[in-house]
This record gives C-alpha cells, sequence and structure tokens, in this order.
C-alpha cells in the first residue's frame, strides 16, 4: 500500500480551542485559539472499494457552541465530510473509512487531562463507513475495557495487540504507551515488543500505534525502543501520534513509512 502527500502546506484548517498549561491572574486556564491543518493526499491499494481514508489523532481540543464545551473530535467529523464533499464533488457518495490513533479528550480547565472519549468514536461511527482504531495514554472508556465499552458501535473495530482485514486493508495495532501496566492504557515493554513481533509477521497494509516511534537521523522525538523493534521487520506504513513532528512524514532505514497524526489530519483519496 503507497501513501503520499500532496504537500504539507495547505490552506484547509479545522478551528478549535486549545487549553493551555498556563493560567491567568485569577487562576483559570488560559484557551488559545488554534487551527488543526487539513493535509490531502493518496493512496494506492488493489484491493479495497474505499474511496477516502481519513487518518488523525491527539485531537485535544475543543469547540464551543451555545456558551458549551464540547470536544473536539464530536465536532471535527461533520466537517471534514463536509469538506470532502467540497473537496471533491464528483464522488456524491463516497465510502469513506476513519483510523484513530488516540488521545480524544480535553478538559476545559486542565491541560493534559486524561477522560471519557466514546462520544468522540461515536461522533465518527456516525459519519463513516467504519472507524478502527487504538487508544491513547490519555483516553478513558466509561472505566471498561475499550472494546467492550465501543461494542454498541457496529462499524466500530478496537485494536490492541492484534489485526484485522476491512475493505480489503490489512490493518494491525497497539494501544497506549510503554509504561507500567497499573496505570491508564499502558503496557509493559516485553508485552509492547512482543506484540509488535507478532504484528510483523502479519504483511500489514497499516499499523496503528499511539506512541511514535523515533528517527534519530531526521531529529524526531518518539520512542527508541519502538523504532528498534520496528526496524526487525519490514512494515509498509504506520500511523502514530503522542508527540508532534514539525514534518508530518518520516523515513525509517527499512523503508517503513510513519505518518504522525499528532497536530494535523490526513485525508487520503484512493487512486
Amino acid at each position: 500500500m503507497t501513501i503520499k502527500i500532496a504537500s504539507e502546506i495547505t490552506h484547509h484548517y479545522f478551528q478549535y480551542i486549545e487549553v493551555s498549561s498556563r493560567r491567568d491572574t485569577n487562576g483559570y486556564a488560559i484557551h488559545n485559539h488554534k487551527v488543526l491543518p487539513i493535509l490531502q493526499g493518496t493512496f494506492e491499494h488493489p484491493k479495497t472499494s474505499l474511496d477516502f481514508l481519513i487518518l488523525c489523532s491527539d485531537l485535544q481540543g475543543l469547540v464551543k457552541k451555545e456558551k458549551e464545551f464540547h470536544l473536539m473530535g464530536e465536532h471535527l467529523p461533520s466537517y471534514l465530510k463536509s469538506f470532502i464533499s467540497e473537496q471533491y464533488p464528483d464522488n456524491p457518495s463516497p465510502k469513506i473509512g476513519v483510523l484513530l490513533c488516540g488521545d480524544l479528550f480535553t478538559h476545559p480547565d486542565y491541560h493534559g487531562a486524561d477522560g471519557d472519549v466514546i462520544s468522540v468514536w461515536e461522533a465518527f461511527s456516525e459519519s463513516y463507513e467504519w472507524v478502527v482504531g487504538v487508544a491513547g495514554n490519555h483516553d478513558h472508556f466509561a472505566k471498561q475495557n475499550p472494546a467492550t465499552a465501543l461494542s454498541h458501535l457496529n462499524n466500530v473495530y478496537f485494536l490492541h495487540k492484534n489485526h484485522l482485514t476491512i475493505d480489503g486493508l490489512r490493518l494491525g495495532g497497539i494501544s497506549g504507551i510503554i509504561g507500567k501496566p497499573t496505570k491508564n492504557q499502558r503496557v509493559a515493554e516485553a508485552d509492547f515488543m512482543g506484540a509488535l513481533d507478532q504484528l510483523g509477521k502479519q504483511e500489514l497494509d497499516i499499523l496503528l500505534l499511539h506512541s511514535s516511534p523515533s528517527n534519530p537521523d531526521q531529529q524526531l522525538i518518539g520512542d527508541d525502543r519502538i523504532r528498534q523493534k520496528i526496524e526487525e521487520h519490514h512494515f509498509n506504513n504506520i500511523i502514530s501520534g503522542h508527540v508532534h513532528w514539525p514534518v508530518a512524514h518520516t523515513r525509517l532505514k527499512q523503508h517503513t513509512d510513519i505518518w504522525n497524526t499528532d497536530g494535523r489530519v490526513f485525508i487520503l483519496q484512493c487512486i
């Protein structure tokens, strides 16, 4: 599977509110107006019937409607659907799949807060053909196992150390980050590495991770342990977030393409 981005320079954005770690004189969190870049590109796959893929993660922002704050990811799906209709008018009823890579919560008073993200998955589920994703370390699911919490959505597929084939695409994923398993969405290092070994045997089109691997050659931050394990295998494409890169794409030595979705959205048209 080949993914290409037309350009990392875009004139298309989604406006949202970022909750700063700084406080005003009254002790309230400062809110900053930000924009989420929408990058357009293409993908090629001989077996899929999809028209578009949407890739995103780290939707840690808010939208204010009628004096109430809503999670950014509750409003982004309908916006992107309208955007695709406007940008690609030749396809009035496109078949669209979504890949989510976690960290979909924001609290209006606390920077970097954890919280329930089921409503975001529901919003994407309502707007698109299907949704496949992994959880981020800030994501909660009503105090349940994520797969159980999302089981009422019949077009949603949660990944954690497993894989599936949908619309011809072979997708695998690992949720969370490396850490103490007693903490939210953390995976013991040996368990995480073992899952990468197993997924490395599956000839995946795309591997979904919340935690990005590093690329020291390009000074791109991330997890060195994950990068080293990835380099023992051949992964085609990896979608990941958790840390923000100044560029959207890098390629590791064994030709694995890494697409960083922290702070940006990809809309890919099948060609």
